[in-house]
């Protein structure tokens, strides 16, 4: 019965944006952006404005780029001698290295482990996160017609998203001591 009321809330939240899509026709290229330019920068602001880069989060990324390169070079492989086409083949590199560990996965974390375990997912995730909008994006790019056009259109796909930019600022706030205004500020710390 434990397992039900641990993995319960997050079919919860898988229905209802199910039942959601399917009523109200909901257009997810908007909600997407949203996500990819302003919500993921925000909590990868805020995670790195909170925690600094300390050993730990060093071991996490540390863990996280090496996962990521031994998944990325055995979809690789696979992937060559199974698809000529260019698509499927970057296709299959991205479903493979590349996981959702944020939509189910810090609210599975937030249930079974507590408030404890969840700095550490979000840290996780905000890792992945900064993975999948640089290498990720990188493969994306390649598997599409932008390739063709030139190997800056790639490159530029993948530096003008903020999350990079983002993560970096919250640590050179935190490394520098720069405090933000009152209410900002405790909204952040939340």
């Amino acid at each position: 019965m434990d397992i039900f009321n641990i993995v319960w809330p997050v079919l919860a939240i898988f229905m209802v944006g199910f039942i959601a899509q399917r009523l109200l026709n909901i257009e997810l290229a908007p909600l997407s952006t949203f996500s990819i330019y302003l919500l993921v920068p925000f909590l990868a602001f805020r995670t790195f404005y909170q925690e600094g880069i300390n050993a730990e989060i060093v071991y996490y990324a540390s863990f996280v780029g090496a996962l990521c390169l031994l998944l990325v070079l055995i979809s690789y492989c696979f992937s060559y001698f199974w698809y000529k086409d260019k698509e499927k083949h970057y296709g299959f590199i991205l479903s493979s290295a590349f996981m959702n560990n944020g939509n189910f996965g810090v609210p599975l974390v937030l249930a079974i482990f507590g408030e404890q375990a969840l700095n550490i997912a979000v840290m996780l995730m905000v890792l992945q996160q900064l993975l999948m909008s640089s290498v990720g994006v990188y493969f994306a790019a390649k598997g599409s017609s932008m390739e063709a056009a030139g190997g800056q259109n790639v490159i530029w796909k993948v530096l003008k998203l903020p999350l990079l930019y983002v993560a970096l600022l919250g640590f050179i706030f935190n490394s520098t001591s720069i405090t933000l205004p009152g209410e900002l500020r405790a909204e952040l710390i939340r």
